[in-house]
């Protein structure tokens, strides 16, 4: 049942962490509007104003732990994610809520987007839970190869410099030693290839942890995207030889390229919004 609420921040009748949370939103705030308090109206559940309350304690309490100074945000992004918000039952994505916020109103990271609590208003728990798994291990991968890749490259120009100038002093007559070396060199190259295509790999979700309509609505909000999987086919052909070209006419060939579904991937939105949904120092 809706009720109507008119409910000042002054007023001794709420719950004792309101006046928390009170102090907490003015930092959130401009001036103008700190003046005026925190009003519920518009025929607002209360259970709704209990979850604000609730929310704001929480992104307090992880400010607090994370060293974080909070900053005036603009009311156009504060105020549709404390409605969003206000309507999670769900204790883990209320946490969830909380972190946002706290990313969204750190001074030192400069993050103001509308489409993070938008996105978060529109996934479920195990929606949430399955991908961020996913996107946690990808960025322990990424990472990890970028630090293997930073201590490679510390080391390989010279490396790849001895090598030259040991070939070098090798006779041009001495084709295995040559070779040996310039065996390594291809390794070296390839090592250093190795990395960039692990750090350039893409974040792959298993599609058969979801229902289809979950799929379908990660897709919708932008976090997967769909990639193909094509298989190429070419059946039995012939080739007509030329006596006075160096060439071979390939002939009657028929290639047919099947599509053999769809591979789910963790788009860079998602990426991006699973960081901001995660604790500054984790």
């Amino acid at each position: 049942m809706k009720t109507d609420l008119n409910v000042n921040l002054e007023s001794k009748t709420v719950d004792k962490g309101l006046e928390a949370a009170k102090g907490f939103l003015s930092k959130l705030i401009s001036p103008a509007l700190e003046e005026t308090g925190l009003m519920i109206k518009d025929q607002v559940a209360a259970i709704r104003f209990q979850n604000q309350i609730r929310l704001l304690n929480k992104t307090k309490l992880v400010c607090e732990k994370n060293n974080i100074s909070p900053k005036a945000i603009p009311l156009k992004l504060l105020y549709p994610l404390l409605e969003n918000a206000s309507l999670e039952e769900d204790e883990i994505l209320q946490d969830k809520w909380a972190i946002l916020l706290s990313n969204l109103v750190d001074s030192q990271q400069n993050i103001e987007n509308h489409v993070f609590p938008f996105l978060l208003s529109q996934i479920s728990r195990h929606e949430f839970e399955v991908v961020e798994e996913v996107v946690n291990d990808y960025l322990k991968t990424i990472n990890k190869n970028i630090t293997a890749l930073n201590l490679f490259n510390s080391k390989y120009q010279k490396v790849l410099d001895d090598f030259k100038n040991e070939r070098n002093q090798i006779p041009n007559n001495d084709f295995a030693k040559r070779s040996e070396i310039s065996k390594k060199i291809n390794e070296l190259e390839t090592e250093k290839k190795s990395y960039m295509i692990q750090i350039s790999k893409s974040a792959i979700i298993n599609e058969y942890e979801f229902e289809s309509y979950e799929i379908y609505n990660l897709i919708r909000l932008g976090i997967l995207v769909s990639i193909p999987i094509q298989s190429v086919y070419m059946p039995k052909h012939t080739a007509q030889i030329d006596t006075y070209s160096d060439s071979v006419e390939l002939m009657d060939v028929d290639i047919k390229i099947e599509n053999d579904g769809f591979e789910y991937n963790v788009s860079e939105l998602g990426i991006m919004f699973f960081k901001a949904c995660t604790e500054k120092n984790k």
